[in-house]
């Protein structure tokens, strides 16, 4: 039965590096992975941009660039997304196939499961359990909607909250490891 852990916890807990941490472990075994993941970019020690990265192919893309306050009617707003990014990566989903590998899906926010944007098409592959393990990291504000797409679509799924005083962060990504390989 397909399954995926879900990696969440409040911004900058390190979600993405987590996930960046199982896909090193994964590599090392010589086990094959798909999907995208997005990591910082980062110039002095603070994040500047976000980038996305086809883990099969390694090819990357600029998603986002911090600036504050850029949209006017929602200031509060801090990253501007970069649409040809989006619609970059939402083709290389669609051309991935998932079939004997792990299934890696970050950055799942406000775009996907509020919006109806990002990534569609990685909650597609999801939803019609086109994989038999992922791992996908999801903001923590938005981790009950995508407990509910498992719910509706019968996914096992295992919670791993970065926030909840977990052990070492090497342990968690050798929990996440065992569980993908189970």
């Amino acid at each position: 039965m397909p399954a995926i852990c879900i990696v969440t916890g409040s911004q900058n807990m390190g979600k993405t590096t987590t996930l960046m941490d199982v896909v090193a472990l994964l590599r090392r075994k010589k086990l094959p992975v798909c999907g995208l993941i997005s990591p910082g970019l980062y110039e002095d020690n603070h994040r500047i941009a976000i980038q996305v990265e086809n883990l099969a192919s390694g090819a990357t893309m600029r998603l986002a660039d911090y600036q504050p306050g850029w949209d006017p009617q929602f200031p509060q707003k801090k990253w501007k997304m970069h649409m040809p990014a989006i619609a970059w990566g939402n083709a290389q989903l669609m051309a991935c196939d998932p079939a004997g590998k792990i299934f890696i899906l970050d950055e799942i926010g406000i775009l996907e499961l509020l919006d109806h944007q990002g990534w569609q098409a990685g909650l597609d592959i999801l939803r019609e359990k086109r994989y038999v393990k992922a791992l996908v990291g999801v903001r923590k504000e938005l981790v009950g909607e995508m407990q509910a797409i498992c719910q509706a679509a019968r996914i096992l799924y295992k919670l791993i909250d970065l926030d909840e005083g977990s052990p070492e962060k090497h342990k968690i990504s050798e929990d996440i490891l065992r569980f993908l390989l189970d």
